[in-house]
């Protein structure tokens, strides 16, 4: 029968357990010969595989470790249909199926003949196949899971030891799959560890590539780091060697896990690494341009895979900037000796090929400017700064936030080189204006000419008189169209940064454009919504500009007629920011007790996609997508409905964000406002005013609520 036959054979049959009707009356008393005769045959492993395995190992571990989505692949699709089975019908098919595991393994055992051990083998693999991608299933059984120590050590750990390689492989991945069960003996858990460690010293790559990937699974278990920490060296040589031997991006995402794991100690190693993972990216990265349109099935795999290779070790290298690079500024200089040139030369890269790492480039460019201690002065460096530009007008603009870290770190950072060169400052311009030009940009895109402005004029304050008018006519015109609240916030506070570098010449602008009232309007509007502790504070100090100004009568009127608002809108900010703070901590300490018992149960072997033990369904009950069809008639000619379907065809949805709330304050973030006390600057500011306005401050008090009056007064003392 053609595999295409056999594979639509297979999906029926899927199907078919899923209808209630078949399954019971057709399928139920079935079940066991649909499994062990049907289904399982398929699975185990065939000359076909053995031909694969040994020609083309890369598509061996592509096509047998997962089932994949190929309609042309009987054994897919009979996996597929074990999965309806454990999945929908697991009362009566997962006792049969761990049954026929249970027995096979069993006599495999117990068997003396090498020539049947050696016959047997084939089917073991199909067993550990299934039961590998059956893992879902399996772990939410309580009696399997607790049993599953007893499977490891009697019936996983003798496969390491098999003749055939793809047997040991299957059982590296197998260990890998299962590495947070609950490990009762110590011993087990150190002999199938050890077998790994073995496995990594094997000849064949299939089985050396699954034990490097089966050991990022035990990483985080301190019985095992404890004994992997005195081989490190030779460990990460063994997989740096994977590596240049094959183009395989699993590999490096192992190196990935270890390096993490043990970023604590990776100081000695992390400069020749470095110097590893960069020469394994140009490697690839500097091969022959080729069209990709040309490219057979083959050919565009590998391309892929070298892709993957490359994302990847560009990933090792950001965890190893992450790990040394604060704690040790000289090897933070010596890797930014090897990584600038090379980030210059992709950014700038005529064949644009840095589109496809943009996003690793960007971060690692973030790091070595982040980590970076005292001013960011050195011409090494500052290549950096036009090449991310250079990358952004050429090829990538529709990934501006990628680049906002590292210019950040460069104008807050190195300050005085930015303001040094007018070039670098019409750069960052530039940047804004591609966004700000647009009556109506995308938003989440244009997020980030806000959040580039705001850094200027926090960093450059006395410095960029020249362009405030310009940036504040963008700003006012991108708050009259904006449509999401994240967006407008951001706006806002680019105009209080303003407010900050010049509260003269920013009313001045705004008053001329008749712009003061809509302002203060939206920006009361807004701060309700305001949910993160930096854009409240920002709010504060910038409304607290105003109240400070020498004479209030030559405010604008809109300001003038509405003082005692911004002064009780300011205290109750205060409170809120309070609160935040104390809910801050609160939460911080309660996800390092949640990260404990994450911890602590992951050791205990508890599984976090299970919720409860999962029943099935009953053959009384039909599983699937089938739902009663409904006439949608009536509802497409509704008005709103018509309207919706007219915006979208003329895409105007893609002027929204994604989502419209603004990231989590990240703790790691810092500002040129982070050292300000808001508390001190407002009660300062109110101990002025009360003695210069001493009545309009008394009618103000008074129409405080009781915690008002005392914060205020706590704030004034």
């Amino acid at each position: 029968m053609p595999p295409r036959i056999q594979s639509l054979c297979y999906y029926y049959v899927g199907a078919a357990i899923r209808t209630k009707e078949i399954y019971r009356n057709v399928l139920k008393p079935k079940v066991e010969t649909i499994i062990k005769d049907v289904i399982f045959p398929q699975l185990f492993f065939t000359n076909e595989d053995r031909e694969t395995w040994q020609q083309d190992s890369q598509e061996y571990l592509r096509m047998n470790f997962a089932f994949l989505q190929d309609i042309y692949s009987p054994k897919i699709a009979a996996g597929n249909a074990l999965q309806d089975l454990l999945d929908t019908r697991k009362e009566d098919a997962m006792p049969i199926f761990m049954n026929y595991f249970n027995i096979t393994f069993q006599q495999f055992l117990a068997e003396t003949n090498i020539d049947r051990k050696r016959q047997m083998l084939p089917a073991l693999d199909g067993l550990l196949y299934a039961f590998g991608n059956m893992k879902k299933p399996i772990m939410a059984d309580k009696t399997i899971r607790a049993n599953m120590e007893k499977i490891m050590a009697n019936y996983i750990l003798p496969m390491f030891s098999v003749p055939e390689a793809y047997l040991r492989a299957r059982a590296c991945w197998i260990a890998g799959l299962f590495a947070l069960i609950k490990w009762e003996n110590k011993e087990n858990l150190l002999n199938v560890v050890k077998a790994i460690l073995n496995g990594l010293q094997d000849k064949n790559t299939v089985v050396k590539v699954q034990a490097g990937m089966a050991l990022t699974g035990y990483l985080e278990n301190k019985t095992i780091t404890s004994e992997i920490l005195p081989i490190l060296p030779k460990l990460l040589e063994v997989y740096v060697n994977m590596m240049q031997e094959m183009d395989n991006g699993d590999v490096v995402v192992s190196i990935d896990y270890l390096v993490d794991a043990f970023r604590d100690q990776m100081e000695p190693f992390a400069l020749d690494l470095c110097h590893k993972m960069a020469a394994r990216f140009l490697s690839i990265f500097e091969e022959p341009e080729e069209d990709f349109g040309s490219f057979n099935d083959q050919e565009e795999e590998d391309y892929g895979e070298g892709v993957l290779v490359c994302a990847n070790a560009l990933r090792v290298i950001r965890t190893l900037l992450g790990a040394v690079g604060e704690k040790n500024q000289a090897m933070l200089r010596n890797l930014q000796e090897l990584l600038v040139p090379i980030l210059v030369k992709v950014f700038v890269d005529p064949n644009q090929k840095g589109f496809e790492y943009f996003e690793e480039l960007c971060e690692i460019a973030s790091c070595l400017t982040y980590f970076h201690q005292g001013p960011l002065n050195t011409q090494l460096i500052w290549q950096l700064y036009p090449a991310i530009i250079s990358a952004f007008n050429e090829y990538a603009s529709f990934y501006v936030h990628y680049i906002v870290p590292p210019l950040d770190n460069f104008i807050s950072k190195g300050t005085d080189v930015f303001l040094s060169d007018p070039k670098y400052v019409e750069m960052i311009l530039q940047v804004i204006n591609f966004y700000w030009r647009e009556d109506e940009p995308v938003e989440k895109e244009a997020q980030a000419a806000a959040m580039l402005t705001s850094v200027m004029l926090q960093s450059c304050k006395g410095k960029l008189d020249s362009i405030i008018p310009q940036l504040l006519q963008m700003i006012m015109k991108q708050l009259i169209t904006c449509e999401t609240t994240a967006y407008k916030i951001l706006l806002l506070n680019c105009i209080c940064d303003s407010l900050l570098y010049n509260m003269n010449g920013t009313l001045q602008v705004m008053e001329s454009n008749n712009f003061t009232m809509k302002a203060f309007g939206m920006w009361l509007e807004t701060i309700p919504k305001m949910s993160r502790i930096y854009d409240n504070k920002l709010t504060v100090l910038a409304l607290t500009t105003l109240l400070s100004h020498p004479d209030l009568n030559q405010l604008p009127k809109a300001i003038q007629n509405n003082i005692g608002l911004i002064i009780i809108t300011n205290i109750r900010l205060l409170i809120k920011i309070k609160q935040q703070r104390i809910q801050q901590q609160e939460q911080r300490i309660q996800d390092e007790k949640d990260r404990e018992i994450i911890h602590a149960r992951i050791m205990n072997g508890e599984h976090f996609d299970i919720e409860e033990e999962e029943e099935g369904y009953s053959d009384d009950e039909d599983y699937g997508e089938e739902e009663d069809d409904v006439d949608v008639t009536g509802i497409m000619k509704t008005k709103p409905i018509q309207k919706l379907l007219k915006d979208i065809s003329e895409n105007s949805w893609d002027r929204q964000a994604d989502d419209d709330e603004l990231d989590e304050e990240d703790e790691t973030y810092s500002t040129a406002i982070d050292n300000i006390d808001e508390n001190v600057v407002f009660g300062k500011a109110m101990v002025d005013f009360s003695r210069k306005y001493n009545q309009i401050f008394m009618q103000i008090v008074e129409k405080l609520s009781q915690e008002e009056q005392t914060a205020l007064r706590q704030m004034m003392n």
